[in-house]
């Protein structure tokens, strides 16, 4: 049976939160609207970055592949339209494995 040092279990997610919470401690908090256009981004094959809700300058360049690839103005912005498109179904990365 295995046990746990909880003492260095609580020193690790002190740690852990401790980098959360000098991230965000300024009030720049993540923004879940902008957390979930970088889930479905990275779902469709266009890379935002980190998944951390904050809008930066990879979530803006994957908008707006994205944007390109739908046919629509690039502005790199979050509306109600871009993320209509991105809950859709009709872009979804299809990786293929072949059998080696």
């Amino acid at each position: 049976m295995r046990t746990i040092n909880w003492t260095l279990w609580r020193n690790s997610c002190d740690g852990l939160l401790g980098h959360f919470y000098a991230q965000f401690k300024s009030g720049n908090l993540p923004n879940l609207r902008i957390r979930a256009a970088q889930v479905y981004l990275s779902f469709k094959g266009f890379a935002p970055g980190p998944i951390d809700g904050i809008l930066g300058q990879s979530t803006i360049w994957a908008i707006k592949a994205y944007q390109e690839s739908i046919g629509v103005e690039q502005n790199g912005v979050i509306d109600d339209a871009l993320m209509n498109r991105l809950e859709s179904q009709d872009q979804v990365l299809n990786i293929d494995h072949e059998d080696t």
